[in-house]
């Protein structure tokens, strides 16, 4: 429900679904589950345009996935910070993640490919200078 209320834009009420999720998850002691929303909370943020705010999630995301060992959401979470770094400006940072995300996405053939690409290109392009005026 919390992914297609931020498909939506119906951004608080996708929040509050992933916080129960995550909430829930954590009670029945679920490490993917806590993985997994939180990981959905850094795509929020990222929506939001909160870029460190999804850095801070998509990173603990990251290190709660990895000992699980399930690549699609490894890769989630890679794309996420990618995604978070390149939007801060520091895409040089984001590109071994955006690259990981690629890679596994590949070796899968997972539909997931072309936002893990879409993350590299974007930690590839120069960045955004401020505006004047």
């Amino acid at each position: 429900v919390g992914t297609i209320l931020r498909r939506l834009g119906r951004h608080d009420e996708a929040e509050a679904r992933y916080q129960e999720a995550l909430a829930l998850a954590h009670r029945l002691d679920d490490a993917e589950g806590v993985a997994t929303f939180t990981n959905n909370l850094a795509e929020l943020a990222v929506a939001r345009g909160r870029p460190a705010e999804a850095e801070a999630l998509a990173q603990k995301a990251l290190t709660l996935a990895e000992p699980i060992g399930r690549r699609t959401l490894i890769a989630a979470c890679c794309t996420n910070l990618a995604r978070a770094l390149a939007a801060q400006g520091r895409g040089a940072e984001g590109r071994p993640y955006a690259e990981r995300a690629v890679n596994i996405l590949t070796a899968l053939r997972s539909p997931d490919l072309p936002g893990a690409q879409a993350a590299l290109a974007a930690c590839a392009a120069p960045p955004a200078s401020p505006r004047r005026g």
